[in-house]
């Protein structure tokens, strides 16, 4: 083993690197939390079909499964932001107009028919 060719013992507080030479595994542990990631893990269970069209659809794309669940629950979440901020000005624009009912929202489109 290289790394036991470098350090001369086996030492497990130390890498051996591809290129030669070696690192203290405290220096790549220190690397990668100050690096920090910008991807967190996700673990999730699928139903066994939903898992078997997402498979082929990867197989077809020649692209990981994960990228399709990533791609999927992006447009997911913009859509439910945008019927969230749809739900907001409904709210908003029936307050401004003061229509708390069914019967209210009637009323309102009789007096614009009338309008006409």
């Amino acid at each position: 083993m290289e790394l036991e060719r470098n350090l001369g013992r086996k030492d497990s507080r130390f890498v051996a690197l591809s290129g030669g030479g070696i690192i203290s595994v405290k220096k790549i542990l220190y690397w990668s939390f100050s690096m920090g990631r910008t991807t967190k893990v996700v673990n999730f269970s699928l139903p066994l079909d939903l898992y078997k069209k997402t498979e082929n659809l990867a197989r077809r794309r020649k692209v990981p499964k994960s990228q399709i669940l990533k791609e999927a629950l992006e447009a997911y979440v913009a859509s439910e932001e945008r019927w969230e901020k749809l739900r907001a000005w409904r709210a908003e624009t029936a307050e401004a107009l003061g229509l708390r009912s069914e019967g209210d929202i009637e009323r309102l489109v009789h007096e614009y028919r009338k309008e006409l």
